[in-house]
């Protein structure tokens, strides 16, 4: 039978243990607490487990391990085989504010959340709305084309358009500024050269949107 504490000192194989109302801490100064199962036994917790200004350290390359929700199977983190220096690194304070984005980090270990800089590619034919690095073959062979632009655009933001059809000369492509300028006015771009390509970059809100042509 094993023996219920509600409060008290419970002796152990090498020393004591307290014990006073929820309270679990060892008698000796300093000292570790151990907690350990018998063969294969492993520790459950049925809630929450909380570390206050602390921290939790897995040693020898012991993974996290998040499962799934039936926990059949888990996503694990593990540190490398060597580490040359301990080192942080710091997660952002909130999401991303757009889809795609991806997780960068500095040389001091902070992270943030930036712009893909892949480039997506995609024909079309109808008007459209155009997303940072997105990569359009623009086909006015059957009518005109209007591309509108993000309304709010990042600095380095960049937009590719190219006259897939060479037909810009003879159905017109337009790009919608939607409230940002190009190339410092503030009217959208039409685009009437035949076999046009050209990126659009943002720099601010002061100058908008500037032209590189390809």
């Amino acid at each position: 039978m094993g023996r219920r504490v509600s409060q008290g000192i419970l002796p152990g194989g090498t020393g004591f243990a307290f014990f006073d109302d929820n309270t679990i801490s060892t008698a000796s100064v300093n000292a570790n607490l151990r907690l350990t199962a018998n063969g294969t036994g492993i520790i459950e917790s049925l809630k929450d487990i909380q570390v206050s200004n602390a921290n939790l350290t897995i040693t020898q390359r012991g993974d996290l391990r998040l499962s799934d929700a039936d926990g059949s199977n888990y996503v694990a983190l593990e540190a490398p085989e060597t580490i040359s220096s301990d080192y942080t690194i710091t997660l952002p304070g909130s999401a991303p504010a757009r889809n795609g984005y991806v997780l960068t980090i500095n040389t001091d270990g902070t992270t943030a959340w930036e712009a893909a800089q892949a480039f997506a590619y995609s024909v079309e034919s109808t008007s459209f709305s155009a997303e940072s690095y997105g990569a359009y073959f623009v086909d006015t062979s059957g009518a005109t084309v209007t591309a509108t632009l993000p309304a709010s655009p990042q600095t380095g933001d960049t937009i590719r358009f190219f006259d897939v059809a060479r037909t810009f000369d003879t159905n017109q492509f337009t790009v919608a500024r939607n409230g940002k300028l190009i190339q410092g006015d503030s009217s959208d771009l039409t685009v009437d050269s035949e076999s046009a390509a050209f990126e659009l970059v943002f720099s601010n809100d002061t100058y908008g949107w500037r032209i590189f042509s390809i």
